[in-house]
C-alpha cells in the first residue's frame, strides 16, 4: 500500500512538472508573437509618418529623429536599432527595424 502511494505521488508530481512546461512553452511563443506585432506596428507607424511627412512638407524628413521631434513618432531606442537611409528627395527612405536582444 505504501508502494502505491509513492507511486501516485510520483505520477502527479510528474504531470505537474509536464503541465508546468507546457505553459512556460506557451508563454514563450506567445511574447514571441506580441514582440513581432510590436515591431510590425512599429513599422507601419513609421512608413505612415514617413509619407504624411512627405504629403505635408514635400520631402521626406531627413532623419529618424525628426519623426520623433514635429511627428511624435515614440520608440523605445534599448528594444530597437532603427536603420533609416535616405535615398534621395523624392525616393522613400529605406527603414529597417532590427531587436536588440537583451543580453
Amino acid at each position: 500500500m505504501y508502494k502505491n502511494y509513492r507511486l501516485q505521488v510520483i505520477e502527479a508530481l510528474l504531470v505537474a512538472g509536464m503541465a508546468m512546461i507546457i505553459v512556460i512553452v506557451a508563454f514563450n511563443q506567445a511574447e514571441d508573437k506580441i514582440e513581432q506585432l510590436v515591431k510590425e506596428n512599429l513599422e507601419q507607424r513609421l512608413n505612415y509618418t514617413v509619407r504624411q511627412c512627405y504629403i505635408l512638407e514635400g520631402k521626406y524628413p531627413p532623419q529618424i529623429s525628426y519623426l520623433k521631434d514635429y511627428y511624435g513618432i515614440k520608440m523605445n531606442p534599448t528594444k530597437y536599432k532603427i536603420d533609416y537611409s535616405l535615398k534621395g528627395m523624392y525616393e522613400p527612405p529605406s527603414i529597417t527595424i532590427c531587436s536588440i536582444e537583451e543580453e
